[in-house]
């Protein structure tokens, strides 16, 4: 409409400006010519009604075009929905494939795995029934044995009957006219021959004694009374050596089994004691009053002492006691206990001078005074050598003093004149 309103005012304009020029002139040539009918205003409408019909086209065509591209858009933006279902759709297939094959492969290692187990039991049933029949073979042949031992059991208890109803007077006339019995220990392969009648003075008493026999060589484990070890040996290796189990019997009993009284041990075991205890005791008491302060080191050292001699005599005891019998050895140690024993008196007689040239004894005899220990300690200050010459005035009145009071004191509480026995000399020596 706008193009056709544009259309017709331009035409309008054009006309009207050429009327007013024809009409400023008159008479023109154009006024002379034949006047000309073109029907512009048929013209005009039908520029009119074209303009407007192309309008209407223009319009038309825009709204298509609006409606197919917003209809094209709707589209797309509808595919790429469905593009991203699809996708989303794809990836959940994907994933669920992926999670289908694990399961496959796991399914299929299972059941791999079922039949390697499968085929395992087979084999171990397979075993089980091969064993099954090896063992009923065996569990046969066993009863069998059972069976061949059993018989063979009752045929040994048999003779082992029919011998006993011979032994039985045998052992009556060993016990009856030889005086021996034979009895078990409860030991494996030990056995107890029991003499009777060999004391004439006590009939009753029995002697016996344990034989091991399940070794190489014959030992006798025990005996009562007890006899020489020495005796006991030799009656062994000659059995060792013969096999002759009638002479062993004979020599252990012509054995001396008469036993010694029980007073005898007795009253040495009192007398070895009471030594031990008088010893111990007198020792002691000997170190502490000797060292005092330095008591406790001196019973330790002699403690060490003992331990480090009673280590080294238990490495040659029991060889000892075997290559020399009980008596001798016995007698060896008595021996060296009579060496030792004047030990005490000679430390009752000259004990005052080996204490005095002990440095740990409490005497006096080689002790410096305080005025000799200042003079030969050139660092001490005068205040110090002003202090002992002070000391050493105050112990020489102490001395004085205590002279003076054993005076008048009986001749029984007075000591002698051994410093290390007086309280003169045990209180010096608890100063220094």
């Amino acid at each position: 409409m706008a193009g056709a309103t544009m259309t017709s005012s331009r035409f309008g304009s054009s006309m009207n400006g050429s009327q007013q020029a024809y009409a400023a002139t008159a008479p023109s040539m154009a006024d002379t010519l034949p006047t000309i009918d073109f029907n512009f205003d048929d013209l005009r409408q039908r520029m009119q009604q074209f303009t407007q019909r192309f309008d209407d086209f223009i319009e038309r065509g825009r709204k298509r075009v609006l409606e197919e591209r917003n209809a094209f858009r709707m589209n797309a933006a509808d595919l790429e929905d469905q593009q991203r279902q699809r996708k989303q759709a794809i990836s959940q297939f994907e994933t669920k494939s992926s999670s289908h094959a694990q399961i496959l492969a796991k399914e299929a290692q299972e059941t791999e795995e079922m039949h390697e187990a499968i085929r395992s039991l087979t084999a171990q049933k397979e075993e089980h029934i091969s064993r099954g029949d090896q063992l009923k073979q065996e569990i046969a042949s066993v009863q069998a044995s059972i069976k061949h031992r059993r018989e063979a059991q009752a045929a040994h208890q048999r003779s082992l009957d029919a011998q006993a109803r011979q032994n039985v007077p045998e052992l009556r006339f060993w016990e009856t006219c030889l005086g021996l019995r034979i009895e078990g220990t409860g030991i494996d392969d030990t056995l107890k021959f029991i003499f009777d009648c060999v004391d004439e003075q006590k009939i009753d008493k029995d002697c016996w004694f344990e034989l091991q026999i399940g070794g190489r060589e014959y030992a006798v484990s025990s005996m009562k009374p007890r006899l020489e070890r020495e005796d006991v040996d030799g009656t062994l290796e000659r059995l060792n050596e013969t096999k002759e189990l009638g002479s062993f019997l004979k020599a252990m009993r012509s054995l001396n089994y008469i036993a010694v009284p029980w007073i005898v041990p007795t009253l040495a075991g009192v007398f070895l004691s009471t030594s031990i205890v008088l010893i111990f005791v007198s020792y002691l008491n000997y170190l502490t009053d000797t060292y005092l302060m330095y008591a406790a080191s001196a019973s330790a050292a002699n403690t060490i002492f003992r331990s480090v001699f009673g280590a080294v005599a238990s490495l040659f005891t029991a060889q000892t006691f075997h290559a020399l019998g009980v008596g001798p050895a016995a007698s060896l140690i008595g021996g060296v206990g009579c060496l030792l024993a004047p030990i005490p008196f000679l430390f009752y007689k000259y004990g005052k001078g080996i204490r005095e040239k002990s440095k740990f004894a409490p005497t006096d005899h080689g002790r410096p005074t305080a005025t000799q220990e200042n003079a030969n300690d050139g660092s001490s200050s005068p205040e110090e050598a002003d202090m002992g010459e002070e000391a050493e005035v105050v112990d020489k009145d102490l001395e004085k003093a205590i002279s003076n009071s054993s005076r008048h004191a009986s001749p029984t509480e007075a000591t002698a004149g051994d410093p290390y026995l007086d309280a003169d000399g045990l209180e010096k020596a608890e100063r220094h």
